[in-house]
């Protein structure tokens, strides 16, 4: 058992999978299998669907699989879990929040994640460059298409949800973008819903959604951040917006 273990933790012949991950098996460079370690889900060919609670479906993976962690690769070296260079953001705490790009060798993908995606250069209808955060939860179901087909899947997903902030701020004001950084607005909710499309569109086989193309999909996503990246004209329009207060001010004194 224990020579067994050893093995598995190397992915000779067995393999071991972290909770809430999936690791990929290839024949040479060609997409061959996945196994996973996904409590609730199943696997339906090269993808992972939910579990039917209503019909009491249980856990496909046998005991070995549940309580040792342990699953059958195949013969060593023809079947393998590969490396693999992996890019995604994290938000770094100091005094400021900053988005720090890491770089890394893996083997496994995260079933879900949570990534922060910046956007910058983002321009209002009013020319004003603004800087977008949006917390993006997402899930991949299809490991086959996020490795292999779609290589660098974040990548994907980042440009298709680019193109949406694009609109959503150059279809607004610096003023009004302004007001939607801490409040909770109808508006914020129609854009999310917009990302949410993204991922399926219906009786549309010229544009596939990202399920289709990346085999993920966004789960939920909210504005973590909406940052000015010109100081120099916000101060200038606030001047402005002070001046026409006071003016108003002056003139309603006149016409009393």
């Amino acid at each position: 058992v224990l020579v067994l273990y050893r093995l598995a933790l190397s992915d000779i012949f067995f393999g071991t999978c972290p909770e809430g991950q999936i690791k990929v098996i290839t024949v040479g460079e060609s997409y061959h299998d996945f196994f996973h370690s996904v409590t609730g889900y199943k696997k339906v060919g090269n993808q992972l669907k939910p579990l039917d609670l209503e019909k009491k479906e249980k856990d496909q993976r046998g005991w070995v699989q549940c309580r040792l962690g342990i699953y059958w690769i195949g013969l060593w070296p023809l079947y393998k879990v590969p490396y693999y260079q992996f890019d995604w953001p994290t938000i770094t705490r100091g005094e400021k929040e900053e988005i720090e790009r890491k770089s890394k060798k893996v083997n496994t993908i995260f079933f879900r994640f949570e990534y922060p995606l910046e956007f910058k250069g983002m321009e209002t209808s009013d020319n004003f460059r603004m800087t977008v955060v949006i917390q993006v939860l997402v899930e991949v179901f299809c490991p086959e298409l996020a490795r292999f087909k779609a290589r660098n899947w974040l990548n994907v997903l980042k440009a298709a949800i680019e193109s949406k902030v694009r609109d959503f701020v150059g279809g607004k004001t610096f003023e009004e973008i302004r007001g939607l950084r801490t409040e909770k607005t109808l508006e914020k909710d129609n854009f999310v819903k917009d990302l949410l499309d993204l991922n399926r569109r219906e009786n549309d086989d010229a544009n596939p959604g990202m399920e289709d193309i990346i085999g993920a999909r966004i789960v939920t996503a909210n504005f973590q951040r909406i940052d000015a990246e010109d100081q120099k004209a916000i101060d200038a329009l606030e001047k402005k917006a002070v001046a026409e207060r006071e003016a108003q001010a002056r003139l309603a004194a006149v016409e009393l």
